[in-house]
């Protein structure tokens, strides 16, 4: 077995380690950069905080920038709040908490999953998703311990203790059965250095590979380690409560020649693509890998998975061909070592029944570069004439947007075929898939293949968060028409529609408001006109059209906002609809009005002012009010405007106040400074030319002192 791992002593404590905490256990964040580490936030809701997980992803932008989005994941008490890095600081995400069975022990964030380990069991918790995804139970921890033990393989799999085993888990909750690990004690942590799974026993550190799992080396002589962390590829550092070990990954060109000896030439291949060599040494390498793989592969007569090694390759078909020394002519020598003269019968047919195959898909390629080079017409008639899905989709993605008349008149061919795998054409997270021309490609599908026009337009708008209008306007129209079909879809459709008017600040709220019915989807024309301000047409819809007094008010709720004047009566507009219905019908004329709320009701419109006094106007709120109501029965609603009323003037009068007192001190200190005097005479220089000061000379004075010519203050350092 070969090391993997160096492992040295670098720090030997005399007294306790005490962890790093933040006052009152709140979460910090601290600037490494700066001296003593200072603060930089302090998260909100982080107070008793027992754990917290990172989350980080990197992408490419359309213009090829890398951006890193950092995400946290904070578990107080039985709570998880969810965080998003907005430079500088933390923010919460809205309506992201996630409620918890009980108070967790571990936990880890993959992509849109958190696994959370409790005392005796795991679950998976879906976030940022919607809330149907809920909470999914995985499995114990085993008998013989409660501890969870867990950490993150990929940002869609996770690695799971129970008992003496490690388990491999994907964040749809399914194990994966070939992925299993044992270990000669329970582990009591683990951590992923890819390719390699460390993990904390009694008195050492066991490391072991997954794909093929099996155990690569043990750090002995490691008593009570309780924490160990990658620090980065290669390196991590493990502690117990006096001592820190310091644990280097030997050189990757030295691991794969013990590998390679072996002939563990799939880990040798992974261990590569971890290596800091560069993106051709490394295609180098693993070219010449999976060469070794594949002569290695006919020596056990293995000869398919052989050619098709080959096939990848692109291995010249002689040198295949000299593998079987009976099929070439006598004068021809057939000295490689790994070809086989004695074969059986069954042997070599197998062997040329495989041959057979590889030589007729070289020459299927073969054929196919020979028109590709140069003829992309020519190589997509030959590739459609062949048939092939797959390979029609891969070419067509690789054209780019100079071929985009090209890709269009193929595509068609493709997605009639086969529609999901053909929008792969458009959808493909390639470089050249996402620059192809998004509204042309959206024109030809609402031309000639409409039912792929909605999942286009989700993944431009979701995936790619394209913001042109013309994409939420799609979305709208084609939801809307689903919704309205009538059809097995339409609830869900509907259902989508809705929230998408209500999410997207993208679309265009006047032009999809001309295509709505007035007689259906009202509660969606009601979102509509909310975004256009016309809240008055918006709460008529609730009361008069639905009869529904409770969304009514909770449209106010949403909408209200005191320094905007489309919306800070809109609380006002309501009372107005509950005192006057029939106000409704010269709004809205061709609308069937509910039975529910036709009559004036004095009563609830009291109700409503006393509740939501400080929100509506009183001088406005009087003037819609019958002239018969007793003023008894408002007395509290006119109590809590002159409330209000008071208070607002008095908050101004505080403003004014200070707004005074800090022009009292600017004056001061502008007459300070007016104050300040200097003398210039024939012997002083300028500090930056080193020229006197002549009788016309301007000046620019600077707070330390110094006076130079004007033309010099941009040279003075």
């Amino acid at each position: 077995m070969h090391e993997a791992f160096n492992i040295s002593n670098i720090l030997q404590l005399t007294v306790q380690i005490e962890c790093i905490a933040a006052h009152d256990n709140f979460i910090q964040v601290h600037d490494i950069n700066g001296i003593n580490f200072p603060v930089v936030q302090q998260i909100e809701n982080s107070k008793g905080a027992s754990l917290f997980a990172l989350n980080i992803q990197h992408h490419k932008t359309m213009s090829g920038e890398n951006v890193a989005v950092v995400r946290m994941c904070v578990a107080v008490k039985r709570r998880l709040y969810l965080y998003y890095w907005k430079k500088p600081e933390f923010v919460l995400f809205a309506n992201s908490d996630v409620t918890l069975k009980d108070i967790p022990k571990t936990l880890v964030w993959g992509e849109q999953t958190v696994c959370v380990g409790y005392k005796g069991e795991y679950c998976l918790h879906k976030v940022l998703q919607s809330k149907d995804d809920g909470q999914q139970d995985l499995f114990t921890t085993g008998s013989r311990s409660s501890e969870p033990c867990l950490t993150k393989i990929t940002d869609t799999s996770f690695a799971l203790g129970r008992e003496n085993q490690t388990v491999v888990v994907n964040d749809k909750g399914s194990a994966e059965k070939s992925k299993v690990l044992k270990w000669s004690d329970t582990p009591t942590g683990l951590v992923w250095d890819n390719p390699y799974l460390l993990g904390i026993l009694s008195d050492s550190i066991e490391i072991q590979h997954l794909d093929p799992g099996g155990l690569i080396q043990t750090l002995p002589n490691l008593p009570k380690v309780r924490f160990i962390v990658r620090a980065r590829q290669g390196l991590l550092i493990a502690a117990s409560v006096s001592s820190v070990w310091y644990i280097n990954a030997i050189e990757v060109a030295t691991q794969r020649k013990v590998l390679l000896d072996s002939k563990q030439f799939e880990l040798a291949i992974q261990l590569t693509h971890t290596s800091n060599e560069t993106e051709d040494e490394k295609k180098e390498i693993i070219h010449h890998i999976h060469t070794l793989l594949a002569y290695d592969l006919f020596k056990k007569k293995d000869f398919f998975a052989s050619m098709k090694e080959f096939l990848i390759l692109k291995t010249d078909p002689y040198d295949v061909i000299r593998l079987f020394p009976d099929l070439l002519p006598q004068s021809t020598p057939a000295t490689n070592q790994e070809s086989h003269e004695n074969l059986t019968d069954t042997e070599k047919e197998n062997g040329i029944q495989a041959l057979i195959d590889y030589l007729t898909e070289i020459r299927r390629n073969t054929q196919t570069d020979v028109q590709v080079k140069g003829h992309p017409r020519k190589a997509l008639e030959l590739l459609q004439s062949e048939g092939t899905i797959d390979r029609n989709v891969s070419y067509l993605q690789k054209l780019g947007s100079d071929h985009i008349g090209l890709i269009l008149e193929f595509a068609d061919w493709v997605l009639k075929k086969a529609p999901e795998e053909g929008l792969k054409i458009f959808t493909e997270e390639l470089p050249e898939v996402e620059q192809l021309p998004r509204p042309r490609v959206l024109d030809y599908l609402i031309r000639s293949h409409p039912s792929l026009v909605i999942p286009y337009a989700e993944h431009v708008v979701h995936t790619w968060n394209d913001t042109n209008p013309l994409f939420h306007n799609t979305l709208v129209h084609f939801y809307k028409e689903k919704a309205l079909s009538g059809d097995t879809s339409a609830v869900h459709a509907h259902k989508k529609l809705f929230d998408f008017l209500q999410k997207s600040p993208h679309y265009t709220p006047d032009t999809v408001l001309m295509s709505f019915p007035t007689n259906n989807l009202l509660e969606e024309r009601a979102i509509i006109l909310g975004k256009l301000g016309r809240h008055e047409q918006a709460l008529i819809i609730y009361m008069r059209v639905l009869g529904d007094v409770a969304k009514a008010i909770e449209y106010c709720e949403s909408v209200y906002d005191p320094m905007q004047p489309t919306s800070k009566d809109v609380y006002m507009y309501l009372l107005q609809v509950i005192l006057d219905p029939n106000k409704a019908t010269l709004l809205l004329p061709d609308v069937n009005f509910s039975p529910k709320t036709s009559e004036p009701d004095v009563e609830m419109a009291l109700e409503f002012l006393e509740k939501y006094a400080p929100r509506i106007n009183p001088f406005k709120a009087l003037t819609v009010l019958p002239s018969n109501i007793p003023v008894s029965r408002i007395n509290k609603f006119l109590q809590i405007s002159l409330h209000e009323k008071v208070k607002e003037r008095r908050r101004v009068q505080l403003l004014k106040g200070l707004l005074y007192a800090e022009n009292l001190q600017c004056q001061e200190i502008r007459l300070q400074l007016l104050n300040k005097n200097f003398v210039i005479s024939d012997l002083n220089l300028c500090p930056v030319c080193k020229k006197r000061f002549g009788n016309q000379s301007a000046l620019v004075r600077y707070p330390n002192g110094d006076v130079v010519h004007y033309s010099c203050q941009d040279k003075k350092l």
